[in-house]
């Protein structure tokens, strides 16, 4: 397994950030997103210190203080309010061509396949095997009955969840990928041992095994297995977009079921 460290890109958990008393995550269906959002980017230019963001290194800190640019991206970043919200704050922002599958096109820098798990769905991409610079992209829908929220799964019936997750995440891969070199983004922070972070999927906070039997059951070549974070995905595709400014910092915002976020110094 490849840990993918793209150069420029810091991952940077917003999620999590406190507005108003909650999570941002808990305003990401309510009226009230765009403007917890703006404030959640504007705390981090003015770099202060929510609860939390001192696990950050120091260098992504610095960094997120100095973001002048924002990328959106994911399949909600064209709702009603983002761009505006955050343009009014004083940040110039871009959007991602393809918002839904910007990321997994640009996971095609590496392999000949890309699958980003995203939480609502896996958007899938692949070099076309036609003479021409294009892919095929498409998108699988994710099953609740077979990969059901870990936070409405009873404790008890978890494992049970774990299994049958794997089963439906590796036959999507399966089916699209098996004999290409895959990159695979996932919606969690993962260590370069490939140990995941929680998420709403049905594998708990440290999970060393689940990318190995993922890769085992989708007959998916273990020691070519490229893997990286899907926000750190979205950055990648930031770099490759000739709307992002280059000598700026960035902040890349995937907004989804939730929000994902990285930091990009883009090169040239």
């Amino acid at each position: 397994m490849i840990r993918l460290r793209p150069e420029g890109v810091f991952p940077l958990e917003v999620w999590n950030l406190p507005v108003g008393g909650r999570p941002l995550q808990a305003w990401r269906r309510t009226p009230r997103f765009a403007s917890a959002l703006r404030e959640v980017v504007e705390g981090l230019r003015r770099d202060l210190p929510p609860p939390g963001a001192g696990t950050l290194r120091p260098a992504v800190r610095e960094r997120a203080s100095s973001v002048s640019h924002i990328y959106l991206t994911g399949g909600g970043a064209t709702e009603p309010g983002l761009a505006q919200g955050l343009r009014a704050a004083g940040f110039s922002v871009s959007l991602a061509e393809a918002p839904r599958f910007a990321a997994a096109q640009a996971g095609l820098t590496w392999g000949a396949a890309c699958v980003d798990v995203g939480q609502t769905s896996l958007k899938l991409a692949r070099c076309s095997r036609r003479l021409s610079p294009s892919h095929d992209v498409t998108s699988v829908e994710r099953d609740l009955v077979a990969a059901p929220h870990r936070d409405e799964t009873p404790l008890a019936a978890r494992s049970t969840a774990r299994a049958s997750t794997i089963r439906f995440l590796s036959g999507a891969i399966a089916a699209h990928a098996r004999e290409l070199p895959l990159v695979l983004a996932l919606p969690c922070e993962l260590s370069d041992e490939g140990v995941l972070s929680g998420c709403t999927y049905c594998w708990k906070k440290g999970d060393e095994t689940l990318l190995r039997e993922l890769a085992e059951a989708a007959k998916v070549d273990w020691e070519r297995l490229q893997v990286l974070n899907d926000a750190e995905l979205a950055a990648v595709s930031a770099q490759l977009d000739a709307s992002v400014p280059a000598g700026e910092v960035t902040l890349v915002l995937t907004v989804g079921f939730g929000v994902g976020a990285a930091l990009l110094e883009k090169v040239g």
